[in-house]
């Protein structure tokens, strides 16, 4: 618990790419400590990060949920998933993964998916969150002021604080409807790039 405790109190410091942070080194932990044990053989993707053939998994939990709060006492974000299974080669699956980041009591971030991959280094840190199938990002700008991505597949990379995809984006807001091909997303920055056959339209722009 002594080292669980050390690693809340390390991921909580961090602000916008903790959310992703904190999936591996600590709730997984909690996730193993507090999870069922199962054994099973996972289902083959087309991700970037490929099991071996009959490769097993070493622990599996179902429903997941976890909350974690800044030094402050405040609720910083929340991780659920249906379920999560982990690997013996840093690699772990989620099933229905949602991750919800709050700033100042509100929430501004929320972000699911069908299935979600993380791959990690050997240390516990996050190198890529692939999300896959049906994925949706909503970014609360303001009280009234909201945009939602939608795509087939994302990947994240936490520690270069940023996003993409090259499928197909749609996103729609209060005065915005736009589709391209790919996307990047800088969180450091607060930026977006489409990348290629982009067309949309703006309503009601001006102040």
């Amino acid at each position: 618990m002594r080292a669980l405790r050390y690693l809340i109190n390390r991921l909580i410091s961090l602000r916008l790419k903790g959310w992703l942070v904190a999936l591996a080194p600590a709730v997984l932990l909690a996730w193993l400590m507090t999870g069922d044990l199962d054994v099973s053989n996972p289902d083959q993707s087309s991700s970037q990060v490929q099991l071996p053939s009959g490769e097993q998994y070493e622990g599996f939990g179902r429903d997941i949920h976890s909350r974690v709060y800044n030094d402050s006492g405040e609720l910083e974000y929340t991780i659920g998933a249906e379920a999560q299974r982990l690997y013996t080669d840093e690699v772990t699956e989620l099933d229905y993964p949602m991750i919800r980041m709050f700033q100042q009591g509100q929430e501004r971030w929320n972000i699911s998916a069908v299935s979600g991959r993380i791959r990690a280094s050997s240390g516990g840190d996050i190198q890529e969150l692939e999300l896959r199938d049906s994925v949706q990002v909503r970014h609360q700008m303001g009280a009234d002021d909201a945009i939602q991505v939608q795509t087939a597949w994302l990947i994240v990379e936490p520690q270069a604080e940023r996003l993409y995809t090259d499928a197909q984006v749609l996103i729609n807001g209060n005065r915005i409807e736009q589709r391209s091909v790919g996307l990047r997303a800088n969180f450091s920055l607060d930026s977006l790039e489409f990348l290629s056959d982009v067309e949309g339209r703006f309503t009601d722009i001006s102040p």
